[in-house]
């Protein structure tokens, strides 16, 4: 019973009521040879019950990994969180809802491919957290483009791919020792004690 109230947290570029929405930019940086990666997804509540989004978390890598398995084991040293601060969390998302998730920005070098993985965390009306795990593998040319007088990679495809998970008690406490290692608010949210 519980589970056909399960909230699922879709992810996408866009929004078919918002036209020009985008999903992932690529700005000049400051530094030649750099770019700004800025990542603003929208999260979907396709599942029956409320989805109470609590943040995200996102990992940018030049190798494919398994992120969830990685974080949850302390094996990551370099993750983002979003910018929101404790009382914007828990965000209510109704069935069929949206939700405009904050921005992540990356400060990187000009590759030919990356793996860029975003975990978003939320609960259901019972506290029971769960996850969506997302990989976007962006794939670039290998020269870059010239805009506007700076260097930018020129994108030459890209995929994704989602996986859902529920976190029993032993996961939402490594979870929360992670976030707690990086001294952010998101660890009191989480935290059942």
């Amino acid at each position: 019973m519980k589970q056909s109230f399960r909230p699922l947290g879709v992810t996408s570029y866009t929004h078919e009521s918002l036209s020009n929405s985008v999903f992932i930019t690529y700005t000049a940086a400051k530094k030649p040879g750099k770019f700004d990666l800025i990542y603003r997804p929208y999260l979907f509540n396709r599942g029956k019950g409320v989805l109470s989004y609590i943040g995200s978390i996102s990992y940018l890598s030049m190798e494919e990994i398994s992120f969830r398995n990685q974080l949850l084991k302390g094996e990551l040293d370099s993750i983002a969180f979003d910018a929101l601060y404790s009382y914007a969390r828990r965000t209510p998302i109704h069935p069929d809802g949206y939700h405009q998730v904050g921005i992540m920005m990356y400060d990187i070098s000009i590759e030919e491919k990356y793996f860029l993985y975003t975990l978003f965390l939320y609960e259901d009306q019972d506290g029971t957290l769960y996850d969506t795990e997302r990989l976007d593998v962006l794939l670039f040319e290998k020269e870059p483009q010239i805009l506007n007088n700076a260097l930018l990679p020129k994108p030459s495809g890209s995929f994704s791919k989602e996986k859902y998970s529920v976190y029993n008690d032993k996961e939402r406490h490594n979870l929360v020792r992670e976030i707690r290692k990086h001294n952010l608010p998101m660890a009191e949210v989480l935290d059942l004690n």
